[in-house]
Order: structure tokens, then C-alpha cells, then sequence
């Protein structure tokens, strides 16, 4: 049983050219803010996603 929610996300994007980044975020909503900007990125980048 979980007692409590937790403290911290971590966002790894790990780009084709470069080494990954890790990004540490404690907001669930500032976590969905930048993934959305993550597949926008993607996405001008000329990725297609499923």
C-alpha cells in the first residue's frame, strides 16, 4: 500500500546526436507542461509520433 505521493519526477530525454539530459521536477503539472513542449519539440523536429 502506498502511504505517500512522491516528492519528485525525473524527465530523461535522451536526444539521437547528444547525451541524455535528466531534469528533476516536483510538480506534476509543471512535469505535463514539459512534456507537452517535449513532443512539440519532436514534432518541428520532423518526429512523428504514434
Amino acid at each position: 500500500m502506498r502511504t505517500a505521493e512522491p516528492t519528485a519526477y525525473q524527465l530523461i530525454v535522451t536526444p539521437p546526436d547528444r547525451p541524455h539530459a535528466v531534469e528533476a521536477i516536483a510538480d506534476p503539472v509543471t512535469l505535463v507542461d514539459r512534456l507537452a513542449a517535449v513532443m512539440l519539440d519532436l514534432r518541428t523536429g520532423g518526429w512523428q509520433l504514434a
